[in-house]
């Protein structure tokens, strides 16, 4: 077989962020392909919008399932994940799209602003992943993708936060890739 003609074909998914922008564009896009999709955010109202709209579309059993989250609530995050995979019957991939990116004036520092950037874009993240890690290490397959930014490669002045939140994303993403990675597991950096 060649490599370029083979495609993948994924079952089940998580997509952590997807009441809004790149989430839920993957969203849609997983459950156009016959995926079934656990729908995770902290806005339920928006949730439910998008789960209408694939719904609606999907012949059959419905294809995605709402469960809201706030990714700040890492506590909660192993029980969410788990009943996510029960209710998915599986996980094949998943995808952490959450992210925040405030507003700063040009000479503003807030570190309570700081601190919402490193608990969405790094602690969530961490506490998502992890639990994948686990589970597709065990089983020998799956697929982590994590949405980063070019911010995390140079520090610019207009959002250091970010930029470290994404830096530090990059970096934990390659420790993961390492250490499940031998095991069969892709962890893809986007």
């Amino acid at each position: 077989l060649e490599e370029k003609n083979m495609s993948v074909r994924w079952n089940h998914a998580i997509v952590v962020g997807a009441s809004s922008g790149i989430g839920m564009a993957i969203a849609r896009e997983l459950a156009a392909s016959g995926c079934k999709v656990a729908l995770v955010a902290r806005r339920e109202e928006e949730l439910k919008t998008l789960a209408d709209e694939i719904n609606g579309k999907s012949i059959g059993s419905p294809l995605a399932i709402v469960f809201p989250h706030d990714v700040t609530n890492t506590a909660e995050t192993p029980e969410v994940f788990q009943y996510a995979c029960r209710e998915l019957t599986g996980l094949d991939v998943i995808f952490y799209a959450s992210g925040v990116m405030p507003h700063y004036q040009p000479d503003e520092i807030d570190p309570q602003k700081d601190k919402v950037q490193m608990d969405v874009n790094v602690l969530g993240a961490m506490a998502w992943i992890n639990e994948a890690a686990v589970r597709f290490g065990r089983a020998g397959s799956g697929t982590i993708v994590a949405i980063s930014s070019v911010a995390g490669d140079r520090g610019r002045g207009g959002m250091p936060a970010y930029a470290a939140s994404k830096a530090a994303l990059n970096t934990y993403l390659e420790a993961i890739r390492n250490r499940v990675g031998r095991l069969g597991v892709k962890v893809i950096t986007v």
